[in-house]
C-alpha cells in the first residue's frame, strides 16, 4: 500500500511498498539509559528495579551536595520525630504499622533503637552504670561475693583501689549502653510465651521488643535529664539506693503503662491479659536490671 511523504518544499509524493521497507522503527531504548547501578534500562528519574536515582553531572555540584544534605537532614528529623510522637502517644501503633507494610514515613526499628541509643551515649548520667563503690557496698550485689571478685583483680594488675575504682567506672559507662541491645531478644522470647496463641511470628516479637526498648531508653533520658541529674546535683550524694529505687519505680509504672496500650493495640489481647502482662513484665524489669548490672560488673572485671 503506497503511502504519502512531504519533502523540504511541502509537495508531496507516493511511497511504494518497497520504499516503506527502508524506514527504520525508531529505538525505544535510545531515549532512555541504564541504571548505574543494577544496570537495568528505564526512562523514569528512579530506576523501577533498584530504586537507585538517575545520574547526572549536576549531582556532583556544590549547590546540589548542599540542597541534598538539608533534604536528607529534614527528611530524617521527619521521620524520627513521627516515630517518636506514635512510640509515646500511641503505643503498639509504630510495631502495628511496620508489621502491616506501613513504613515508608517512619524510622525503621532497629535504626530507632540505635539512634536513641547514641542519644543515651551524649547525655551525661546513665541508670544502667554504677560505680565500683556501689558493688562492694550494697546489696543485692555483695550476696555474689563481688569484695573477693575484686580483691582478687587488685592482686592480678598490682593496681591501688582508688585507681582500680576510676578505670572500672569508665569501662562501665561504654559498656552498659553497648550491651544494652541484649535486651531486644530476651524480651522478644517474653513477648512470644506470654502471646504463643497469637498468630505473630518471632519476628514480629522482635520488632515490638525494639520499640519496648527504645521506649524504655526514651524512658530514661527523660528521667536521667529531669530526676537523676537535678537530684545528684543539688544533693550532692554520689549515689542514693533510695533515689534509684524511686526512679526505677517510676520507670516502671511508666512502662506498664504503655505496655497495656500496646499489647492491646498490636496483640489485640483483652484488658485482664492485657494487665496481667504489663505488670509482669514491667515488675520483673528491675529484676533484669539488677542482673544486667551483674553481668555488666563480671564482663568488665573478667
Amino acid at each position: 500500500m503506497p503511502f504519502l511523504k512531504s519533502n523540504a518544499f511541502g509537495s508531496k509524493r507516493l511511497l511504494s511498498v518497497q520504499d516503506t521497507t527502508s524506514i527504520k522503527p525508531m529505538n525505544n531504548k535510545s531515549a532512555g539509559r541504564n541504571c548505574q547501578t543494577c544496570g537495568s534500562h528505564h526512562m523514569e528519574n528512579y530506576c523501577p528495579a533498584c530504586g537507585e536515582k538517575k545520574f547526572s553531572r549536576h549531582d556532583l555540584t556544590l549547590s546540589h551536595f548542599f540542597h541534598e544534605s538539608i533534604e536528607s537532614f529534614f527528611h530524617f528529623d521527619n521521620k524520627f520525630f513521627r516515630s517518636l510522637r506514635m512510640l509515646v502517644f500511641s503505643p503498639g501503633s509504630l510495631t502495628a504499622d511496620f508489621s502491616e507494610g506501613r513504613r515508608i514515613r517512619l524510622m525503621r526499628p532497629l535504626q530507632l533503637f540505635l539512634v536513641l541509643n547514641i542519644l543515651l551515649y551524649i547525655l551525661p548520667g546513665n541508670p544502667f552504670a554504677l560505680p565500683l563503690e556501689n558493688y562492694l557496698k550494697y546489696r543485692p550485689f555483695v550476696d555474689y561475693n563481688t569484695e573477693e571478685v575484686v580483691k582478687e583483680k587488685l592482686k592480678e594488675t598490682g593496681l591501688s583501689l582508688n585507681d582500680y575504682s576510676h578505670r572500672f567506672y569508665e569501662k562501665m559507662k561504654s559498656t552498659s549502653k553497648t550491651f544494652i541491645f541484649l535486651f531486644i531478644p530476651l524480651y522478644a522470647i517474653v513477648f512470644l510465651l506470654l502471646f504463643i496463641r497469637t498468630s505473630k511470628t518471632l519476628s514480629e516479637h522482635l520488632v515490638f521488643a525494639t520499640h519496648f526498648m527504645s521506649f524504655h531508653l526514651l524512658l530514661v533520658m527523660m528521667s536521667t535529664l529531669l530526676l537523676e541529674l537535678p537530684f545528684y546535683l543539688f544533693s550532692k550524694l554520689q549515689y542514693s539506693q533510695l533515689f534509684d529505687a524511686a526512679q526505677a519505680s517510676i520507670i516502671i509504672a511508666a512502662m506498664c503503662l504503655y505496655l497495656l496500650f500496646a499489647f492491646r493495640r498490636f496483640y489485640n489481647t483483652t484488658w485482664t491479659w492485657s494487665v496481667i502482662s504489663g505488670l509482669l513484665v514491667s515488675s520483673t524489669f528491675f529484676l533484669v536490671v539488677q542482673g544486667y548490672r551483674m553481668f555488666l560488673f563480671y564482663e568488665i572485671v573478667s
